[in-house]
């Protein structure tokens, strides 16, 4: 690496602070400047590590989405992102997917492409992760029932092993609503 190498790579991390300090400042700012600003900005070279930072701060993620930030464009649209955090392995996706989750984002939002969910995607691999991600979406009232564009569930889509698992979560559900309109009678 030559001296002008670590200049430019420098250059390039001290103005992604500088952006990643602008986007917390839009945040704060609910006009419709600040949108086309930071919209522009999300759709620039460094949407990514923007929208990433986003998911790692709840408040500013909340505000975020209050004010109509385009924070799926750097994921190929509003209807990838949770999508594409769940096909995203490690611990940071998952902890951005529950902060996604936390600020509201709708969790059956189909794409538009496909009409898959992040359910039907999260249920496709029988993983540690993925079982922690359907349960977080089937409590967050995930549809099981909801069909893609071929006409399949996440049931459907799953491995033996993970439709097993969805529908062990799906009874437990059943039982306690049961129990609850019981207790409530």
């Amino acid at each position: 690496m030559t001296a002008s190498d670590f200049d430019a790579d420098a250059i390039r991390d001290t103005n992604l602070e500088r952006q990643k300090l602008r986007m917390a400042t839009l945040c704060l700012d609910d006009s419709q400047e600040a949108r086309k600003v930071a919209n522009n900005m999300l759709q620039g070279q460094n949407g990514k590590q923007l929208t990433d930072k986003l998911l790692t701060n709840s408040t500013l993620l909340a505000m975020a989405i209050r004010n109509r930030f385009d924070i799926g464009a750097p994921y190929g649209g509003r209807d990838q992102l949770l999508i594409q955090l769940v096909s995203t392995p490690g611990r940071a996706a998952v902890e951005q997917f529950e902060t996604l989750l936390d600020a509201g984002w709708p969790v059956d939002l189909p794409s538009e492409e496909s009409g898959v969910t992040a359910l039907m995607a999260a249920a496709e691999r029988y993983t540690a992760a993925n079982r922690e991600r359907v349960q977080r979406l089937l409590e967050r009232g995930a549809d099981p029932q909801q069909k893609e564009k071929e006409g399949k569930t996440a049931l459907d889509r799953a491995p033996a092993a993970m439709r097993k698992f969805i529908e062990e979560l799906l009874t437990k559900r059943t039982s306690k609503r049961q129990a609850e309109n019981g207790a409530a009678q």
